[in-house]
Order: structure tokens, then sequence, then C-alpha cells
């Protein structure tokens, strides 16, 4: 947040360390980030400080929102331990939905793997299930998936809740996990793709698979749903048989 709510005296050897907390409430998520943007300055040559700064283990501190107080600027100085609004809602956020429409697939073929092409699920894909029915997977399966667009575009196969039907938007849809049955599952495959090590998200595989097993709690007749968190328009699904 800055001066002149926030501005700490460092010196050599000193461990800085920068948190971000989000509320994982309502899905689960790997995918948020905390974006500080920080200036040091140096002291001159003769000592003398080139910038206000506080002692942050002897400095008083402004617990109130919007620092009241005033900041390390203030008499005597104070340090803020809460942000300020830097902007309102945006408008990109303002596109709100949830889950609409009912389930009315019928069952397809059994499959034990899924490839991912052309920003499509084959097979399960929302967009062709009407065509050929939602496929099934027999218990016990390790479903494997294998993005084949993975040099170039990355996807994941992430759980929604079922039956994850409803317009693509700011908060939909979500990685709150759950079979046709109302029972919760959680999984989530990272992004699926080659990219430069270290730097980037790429989990540096193309291919993920799935346990569709009783000991991960999968049973006959229920539905799965999922979706990929870059391009949520990506839905897919898979009934669980014998």
């Amino acid at each position: 947040m800055g001066l002149p709510y926030w501005g700490v005296r460092v010196k050599p050897g000193d461990v800085l360390r920068s948190n971000a907390t989000y509320d994982t409430t309502h899905q689960s998520t790997y995918e948020n980030m905390g974006i500080a943007v920080a200036l040091l300055v140096p002291n001159k040559l003769d000592g003398t400080p080139q910038a206000p700064g506080v002692d942050p283990f002897t400095t008083l501190k402004d617990t109130s929102d919007g620092c009241k107080s005033g900041g390390v600027e203030a008499n005597p100085p104070r340090l803020c331990d809460k942000g300020v609004v830097t902007h309102g809602h945006l408008t990109e956020n303002g596109n709100h939905a949830g889950a609409r429409g009912s389930w009315n697939a019928s069952r397809g073929s059994p499959t034990g793997h899924v490839n991912i092409a052309d920003f499509l699920y084959a097979p399960g894909d929302f967009s062709t299930i009407s065509m050929s029915g939602v496929p099934t997977v027999p218990l016990g399966t390790q479903l494997k998936f294998l993005n084949l667009d993975g040099h170039s575009i990355y996807h994941t196969v992430t759980s929604c809740g079922f039956p994850c039907l409803g317009p693509t938007s700011a908060n939909f849809p979500l990685a709150n996990g759950e079979t046709s049955t109302g029972r919760s599952v959680d999984f989530d495959s990272s992004e699926l793709g080659i990219g430069v090590p270290y730097i980037g998200p790429a989990k540096q595989r193309l291919d993920w698979d799935l346990p569709v097993t009783p000991d991960e709690g999968y049973a006959p007749g229920e539905i799965v749903t999922y979706f990929c968190r870059i391009h949520p328009g990506m839905r897919g699904a898979f009934e669980v048989t014998r």
C-alpha cells in the first residue's frame, strides 16, 4: 500500500515476506495471487534516509480501515496494517451468472481415455454429448486425459458442481466439485502443457490420470462434471458404471 500508509526501514540481512490472503470458501483454488510493488530507497552516503520510514517493531500500529491516522507521515507516525481500496468494481466482473439448466443427456459409450484438442474434451464435451451421449467409465479405471494442444495451449481438468450448466461468467463455473448424487469431489490436473520451466504455470506434462476407484469414493451411477480453469467455456462429463 506504500506511502503514506506504510514505509519501514530495513537493513542488510533482513528477510522480507509478502503474504496475500483469499477467501476460498466457495471453491477449491490455487490460482489466486497477491501483487505487490516495492520500492527500496537506499540511504545517502552519510547515512541520511532519503525516504520516510519507521521501525516496524517499535512503531505504534494503526488498525483502522483506511488508515485514519495518516500512517508514517502522521505525528507521531503510525504503521497501518490494512490496505486501502485502489479501484472500484471492475466492469468485466459485472458479468454474473450461475448454474442453470437441467441434465438430459443420454448414456454413451465406455471409455478410459479423453483427448483434449481444439478446446474440446473428447469424448464427453458438453457440445457433443447431445449427439454421442455421456461417456461411461467403469469403476476402477484410471481415466487418462491427454492435452494434444499442450505445446501451445494449456488446459486443466477441474471438478465442478453437477450439472455445471450455465453461461460462462466472472463467477461461473466454480471449482466446487459435486457429483450428480451430491457427493463432494475435488480434483484438478493443474495446467497440462509444456512451457518455459520454472517461470510459467505449465505442468511440463501433457497427460494426467484420474483414479475413478472405490477408494476415491466413486460409485456406479454418478455423473461427474468438470471444466477447464483457463477456458471455462470448456465443460466435460462422464458417468461411472460397474
